[in-house]
């Protein structure tokens, strides 16, 4: 047995190291590919493509002056000619490098058009039969739903019916009406949205955005719907990565995400749904993308697999799974004896950035000027989040890690917080007072009012309805959404029933008959007999043991007289009284007789 132990002991053990092994095996191989790419960049930024500057730039932080200067005027990339794509990966690239790219971002936002080929759909739908107006460009038009959900009549030159296969059931908008306005109400209650398809294929896409109504209530509709563009075209594998890198910057791009959608068959190449993943977080896509997975190892069949490896696995940088471990082993069984990946310098790049983000010695410290190791060496301040936000800076991404903080960020302008109330030429409001303006925190006092104090009569919301205004609320206490007199506070009440101290009796009550039990469990022989003795009080007859021994009357020294009952089942049967002898010589003598 304990040889089994000892055997067992060491094959957790060799599993254990094992392991180890093969992760600093890998580990060793990531790290020469990244050596490998630095090596090729440094010889010369400037030789590089643009493309190759960009994911270089992202991967490994070098060439940034070199990206900047290949723009157009800091709007957008190459500067010879600007392309939606590139423009948008060097956005990518310089953020997050932590520069700031507001301009190119707007530039960016800027290249786009209405598409062609895509389908629009009004839809109104009532549970019970309704009878609805439609308003638009100042006209009133009237449609009634029937019971089977079809609509009898047009809109007016912009909403016409479906057809079929789709007959009567929803209004569809002219092309030339995309960007009006249609007020809908109904005599029931209702609810509206839009459908979109592509014009040639019969698969209908249901808008995110729908509203709904009570009877006589109003919704709006309008059919808003962009690509970017390519010279006067939507270009769509432009469109996916713009639309990716200003999701990241959390702009709204809800209106690009129609056209991506509907138009996903006819661009496979560009394996969409890696994008639509990241941006929507739809699990379909997700399903679809790793379903096309090649040979459990790559994607696409084109000679650049690496790279469209790199963009099948974008969306998953901070996830691991079966498809994605199969894909590093073999793209470490594939690298060059120098580690890079077919000497491709955009390839090697874009694979450590997509898929080994983790392990690249440059994160956090990429775009460092030599010599600089500390935030405020670069005249930054090491705040929360929320802090810079307050005073609209700005994130110095690369000098982020270095604040002792990890829960700060390194922001390029000074918050209220680190200055007195003087500094920022606030006053301190007395009691009675408001601030008109914003009222921050400061190094201090938590409320120094930037604007004017102003006295106030009333109490606020808070403390009108019972309330106190506090930095946080006390264990008895519940925080509402009413009002209080300065930035920072909240309103916490007291709920009724509820006194200022809490009442622990019953946990009390709990823990001791927790304690009675485990005391029960541990003397539980002994408290057998005491409540035997207890109970032969009440009962005349003594306690019968299990095994038939009475223990009542019996005597604790001395050995118990053992009983035997009779059989529970088997009652003694009654006898009959015996018959007097007369009566037996009379029967005697009759038989005798016979």
């Amino acid at each position: 047995m304990n040889k089994k132990r000892v055997l067992f002991v060491i094959l957790i053990l060799s599993i254990f190291f094992l392991s180890f092994i093969i992760a600093d095996e890998i580990t060793d191989k990531v790290d020469k590919a990244y050596t490998c790419l630095q090596a090729k960049v440094n010889e010369s930024c400037s030789a590089l493509s643009s493309e190759e500057k960009i994911f270089s730039l992202l991967s490994v932080g070098e060439c940034q002056n070199e990206v900047i200067a290949d723009s157009l005027d800091g709007n957008c990339w190459p500067k010879s000619g600007c392309s939606v794509k590139t423009t948008a990966q060097a956005i990518l690239a310089l953020d997050n490098a932590g520069v700031d790219t507001s301009k190119s971002a707007s530039w960016l936002m800027s290249q786009n058009t209405t598409p062609s080929g895509i389908d629009w759909f009004l839809e109104i739908e009532s549970t019970n039969p309704a009878t609805c107006t439609i308003t638009y460009d100042s006209s009133v038009y009237t449609i009634n739903i029937n019971a089977d959900k079809k609509i009898n009549s047009a809109a007016g030159i912009c909403l016409s019916l479906s057809q079929e296969p789709y007959e009567n059931y929803w209004l569809k908008v002219s092309p030339s009406c995309f960007n009006k306005k249609f007020d809908i109400s109904c005599d029931e209650s209702f609810l509206t949205t839009f459908l979109y398809k592509k014009t040639s294929s019969p698969v209908i896409y249901v808008s995110s955005d729908i509203n709904s109504a009570p009877a006589k209530g109003t919704t709006t509709e309008d059919v808003e719907f962009s690509c970017f563009k390519q010279a006067s075209t939507c270009n769509y594998e432009g469109s996916l990565w713009a639309t990716y890198v200003l999701n990241l910057l959390e702009k709204d791009i809800s209106n690009y995400i129609p056209y991506l959608v509907t138009m996903t068959e006819d661009n496979s190449i560009y394996f969409p749904e890696s994008f639509l993943y990241s941006i929507t977080g739809d699990t379909n896509f997700r399903a679809n993308i790793l379903s096309q997975q090649i040979n459990n190892k790559w994607w696409g069949e084109s000679v650049d697999k690496f790279y469209n490896t790199s963009v099948a696995l974008l969306p998953f940088q901070n996830e691991e799974f079966v498809e994605k471990t199969n894909t590093k082993n073999w793209l470490l069984e594939n690298q060059d004896s120098q580690g890079c990946w077919q000497g491709n310098i955009r390839n090697t790049a874009f694979i450590l950035y997509s898929i080994w983000p983790e392990l690249s010695p440059f994160s956090g410290s990429a775009n460092v000027d030599e010599g600089l190791t500390d935030c405020s060496d670069v005249g930054g301040y090491c705040v929360y989040q929320s802090s810079c936000d307050e005073i609209n800076g700005s994130e110095l991404n690369a000098y982020t890690p270095f604040c002792d903080d990890i829960t700060k960020i390194c922001c390029d302008s000074a918050p209220l917080t680190s200055k007195t109330c003087s500094e920022v030429s606030g006053v301190i409001c007395s009691s009675g007072e408001t601030c008109s303006d914003s009222a921050f925190e400061t190094s201090d006092t938590y409320y120094c009012c930037t604007g004017v104090c102003e006295s106030t009569s009333s109490l606020s919301e808070c403390k009108s309805k019972g309330g106190n205004c506090k930095s946080s609320c006390a264990g008895n206490e519940t925080e509402t959404n009413d009002n209080c007199d300065y930035i920072g506070e909240i309103c916490c009440v007291t709920p009724v029933g509820v006194t200022g101290s809490t009442n622990y009796w019953w946990i009390w009550l709990l823990l001791t008959l927790i304690i009675l039990v485990i005391l029960g469990i541990i003397f539980r022989d002994k408290l057998r007999v005491f409540w035997i003795r207890i109970k032969s009080k009440f009962t005349k007859k003594p306690p019968v043991s299990p095994s038939g021994f009475a223990l009542a009357n019996a005597p604790m020294n001395r050995p118990i007289q053992r009983r035997i009952l009779p059989p529970s089942r088997q009652p003694m049967r009654k006898l009959p009284p015996p018959r007097r002898s007369s009566e037996l010589d009379d029967i005697l003598k009759k038989l005798k007789d016979i």
